[in-house]
Order: structure tokens, then C-alpha cells, then sequence
């Protein structure tokens, strides 16, 4: 067991990663292979995604739509054994230059001290009560 602090920083260093695009070497050292992404109803893909490869092809799908994204962290809190981490998800259209800025609570879950679920959820209120779930 972990404590929060340390909790937190995992959840950093993925969002870290996932900006530098250091997948095979930072993201995968904070993640469990046999890890799980759940994305929100509206997502593009909604779903469960199970097991590092079946990850990083979401997130690559994901990551190729847009011709610019970044993700910054807001907050990060005690979830149970977890986090919930509020994100801004800064992108710019692929094909319209378009911008957008989008909030995004992660529910992120631990097994052996490394992210193993996370549950992304569009609407804050939804995000909270699956954190109450955990504690």
C-alpha cells in the first residue's frame, strides 16, 4: 500500500508520458500490463480496453484524432486506494485547426503499487460518486 502522495505522483508521471509520447518506456513502468481503461458513453469509442496492447491502441486512436492535444493535471485527490484526478485536455482539430478544451476526471486504480483501472468520466458529479464507491 502506497500512500497518497505517491498515488498521485503515478498518476502524474502517466499524464507526463502520455504528453512526451514515452509510451514504451514511461507509461508502461507506471502501468500493470494487465491494466483497464474504461472511456465515458459520448467517448468516440466508448468501452473497456484490457491489457497493454488493447491500451495503447485506444490511446494511439485517441491521440492520432487530433493534430495537437495536451493533458494538464487540475487536482488530484484521495479516491479509497486510488486517485481521482481532474484533468484539462487542451486539443486542436485535425482536419479544422479548431480548438477545444475539454475537463476529464480520471478514476485512476492501483494494484502493486502501479496504475492498473482507469476510468475516465466527462461529468464531475459521476466522477465523484465512483470515487465514493472505492473509499
Amino acid at each position: 500500500m502506497t500512500g497518497f502522495g505517491e498515488r498521485a505522483d503515478l498518476v502524474r508521471a502517466s499524464i507526463d508520458a502520455w504528453n512526451s509520447e514515452d509510451w514504451e518506456t514511461a507509461l508502461r513502468s507506471v502501468w500493470r500490463p494487465e491494466g483497464v481503461i474504461v472511456t465515458p458513453e459520448g467517448w468516440p469509442e466508448p468501452g473497456t480496453f484490457a491489457g497493454w496492447e488493447a491500451m495503447v491502441e485506444q490511446w494511439g486512436r485517441v491521440k492520432g484524432s487530433w493534430a495537437k492535444e495536451r493533458v494538464e493535471l487540475i487536482t488530484a485527490e484521495p479516491a479509497g486506494e486510488g486517485v481521482l484526478a481532474e484533468v484539462r485536455w487542451t486539443l486542436q482539430g485535425e482536419a479544422s485547426g479548431a480548438p477545444l478544451e475539454v475537463r476529464v476526471w480520471l478514476l485512476c486504480e492501483l494494484t502493486g503499487g502501479r496504475l492498473s483501472r482507469m476510468t475516465y468520466f466527462l461529468d464531475r458529479d459521476a466522477a465523484r460518486r465512483a470515487a465514493e464507491e472505492l473509499s
